[in-house]
């Protein structure tokens, strides 16, 4: 079901194709299964196939989100990519979404344990997260397959 709620999907650039993306991930130990989804839909399958599953390997994350909130909360400014120049802009092109949820997304995904898989382009999109109205797609302009997601993950 979830595989058709992303096909039904629109790309989030004009003229680009919809796949669903696919993550190699460590079950237990030793034991690696390929799942498709986002990566929400991707830890529901994991926290089925192992109800202990994040006990064992999520520990970073939750100090990660920790640390993130920490410094939000500070209100210093953090450097940033600087994106001047860039083929695409967010603002104008889609509609906006309050940044708190792509910024936990990103940092989510930064301490999943897995590699993520995206198809051959050029011209292809998946969406890797989706929450609170802000998704994170991961678009492949290249003609072979990408051999990871542009966060570290591992």
């Amino acid at each position: 079901m979830s595989i058709l709620k992303v096909l039904a999907t629109d790309a989030p650039i004009e003229g680009y194709g919809v796949v669903v993306p696919e993550w190699e991930v460590e079950v237990t130990s030793g034991s690696t299964t390929v799942l498709e989804g986002t990566i929400k839909e991707i830890h529901e399958e994991l926290l089925q196939l192992n109800p202990n599953w994040d006990e064992e390997y999520m520990s970073n994350f939750t100090q990660a989100a920790a640390d993130t909130e920490k410094r939000d909360s500070d209100k210093h400014l953090v450097g940033r990519t600087n994106f001047n120049g860039a083929k695409y802009t967010c603002r104008g092109r889609w509609p906006e979404c309050h940044p708190a949820p792509i910024v936990r997304g990103v940092e989510y995904l930064r301490y999943v344990q897995g590699k993520p898989k995206n198809g051959p382009g050029p011209g292809n999109c998946g969406r890797v997260s989706c929450s609170n109205n802000a998704a994170i797609w991961w678009c492949n302009d290249v003609s072979h397959t990408p051999p990871e997601l542009g966060v570290k993950l591992s």
